[in-house]
């Protein structure tokens, strides 16, 4: 099933040439859009199939921590954000 990567692709970046076409957007908001958008998709098919477990957990002292271990690489990141 090589082609749905292919595909999907393809029309995503047609989407954002044409946001840019009609001048709905600047370059670099496609560009961020298709970053965020691909590692948002990797990080959600890789914690659904078990390479990798991301949790984003509140605390009580106005903290955010998220909590990214990974199998592949054998990594553990634990780090309070805000």
């Amino acid at each position: 099933m090589v082609y749905i990567p292919i595909l999907s692709y393809s029309l995503a970046g047609l989407v954002g040439l044409s946001r840019l076409n009609v001048d709905e957007h600047w370059a670099s908001d496609v560009f961020v859009g298709a970053v965020l958008g691909i590692a948002i998709g990797k990080t959600i098919y890789n914690n659904s199939v078990g390479k990798t477990k991301v949790q984003i957990m509140p605390t009580a002292f106005n903290k955010l921590i998220i909590n990214l271990k990974s199998k592949i690489t054998n990594f553990n990141f634990k780090k309070p954000i805000l």
